[in-house]
């Protein structure tokens, strides 16, 4: 049978324990008598325990009334995928600042703002800050909350939640991204 990578090691070892006590005794034996047919699959607690399954292992999901492995490299392009999706926002960001900073409208240690899609100036005030936008393009459409949030965590070196200093852009290595381009498209 094909060896589960979790999500989170402590949760699939919590796992393993709750259905240690059951009948199924694991999750690999849980997983073969749910695609054998042998059991109630709409029982509440086999709904449960798939459910969770599908939750805690990166390479279980529940398809339909199976739980379905999926090859390591489907998880490897998944993670790929989600982790190159700040990336896009942030080259955008780092040109844009970088254009900036040449036109003399920015310096390197400029507080910026990106949550709203564009590139805005972050000037303090007496009771915050005032923001002043400084590009028309947008560096994301719709909503990206949790994205820009993701991307302030990793990136910025400001000790503002919603901030960052321009140079956190100037310094980002982005130099993998040629080299994946040439990796794929030769």
């Amino acid at each position: 049978m094909t060896n589960l990578i979790p999500f989170d090691e402590l949760a699939a070892e919590a796992l393993d324990g709750k259905l240690a006590a059951t009948m199924f005794r694991s999750t690999q034996d849980f997983i073969s008598f749910y695609n054998s047919g042998l059991i109630n699959k709409g029982a509440d607690e086999v709904v449960a325990f798939a459910n969770e399954i599908d939750a805690c292992f990166k390479n279980v999901k529940l398809q339909g009334k199976n739980l379905v492995f999926i090859s390591v490299n489907e998880v490897y392009m998944h993670e790929i995928v989600e982790a190159l999706k700040p990336w896009e926002i942030l080259v955008k960001a780092k040109r844009a600042v970088e254009d900036l900073i040449k036109e003399g409208v920015l310096e390197e240690n400029s507080l910026i703002d990106i949550s709203s899609g564009s590139i805005q100036l972050a000037e303090p005030e007496a009771d915050g800050f005032s923001y002043k936008k400084l590009s028309d393009e947008k560096l994301f459409k719709g909503s990206e909350d949790e994205l820009v949030a993701e991307i302030h965590e990793k990136y910025s070196s400001s000790n503002r939640d919603d901030l960052f200093v321009a140079s956190d852009f100037l310094l980002l290595e982005d130099g993998f991204i040629a080299d994946i381009h040439s990796r794929i498209f030769g």
